[in-house]
Formats: structure tokens, sequence, C-alpha cells
């Protein structure tokens, strides 16, 4: 949070799951390229602050392991 970084990344994971639901953690950083464990991080942040849905895992392409899928949270009125 100090660097700044943080607010963009929510954005950009934001607008991914918004673009493109239903995809893992793998699958959106395949996106956004900002690193696995910051999108897991603000997967974490939307879900808190009630912008996105866990959904149900999966196995994420191209791995051995199920990952929970995630979803936008519609929300009346704010723009992702």
């Amino acid at each position: 949070n100090a660097s700044g970084r943080a607010p963009y990344q929510r954005e950009v994971v934001a607008k991914a799951i918004a673009q493109h639901p239903g995809l893992t953690a793998s699958e959106i950083d395949a996106i956004v390229r900002i690193g696995p464990v910051s999108v897991r991080r603000r997967l974490s942040d939307l879900k808190n602050a009630g912008l996105a849905l866990r959904g149900s895992p999966r196995k994420a392409k191209g791995m051995a392991v199920r990952e929970c899928t995630w979803y936008a949270m519609e929300r009346q009125g704010e723009l992702l």
C-alpha cells in the first residue's frame, strides 16, 4: 500500500473479473500479469469490499490443483 500499487492492482483485477467472469486467480494473473500473490491479495480485498464473489472451485487451465472461480458483484450505480 505504501507504494500506491494496491489501488491500481485492485482496479485491473476488478476489470478482469468483470470482463471475464468465472476465471481462477491463475487465469486472472495470465491476463493482468501482476503476479499470483498480488492477484490473490487484490481478490481478497475486492471480496472484503463487496465487489467480488468467490465461486466454485475448478481446475485452472494447465494447473493440476483446483482454484476458486471469481465473479464481479453487481453494484447498482457503481463502475468497476
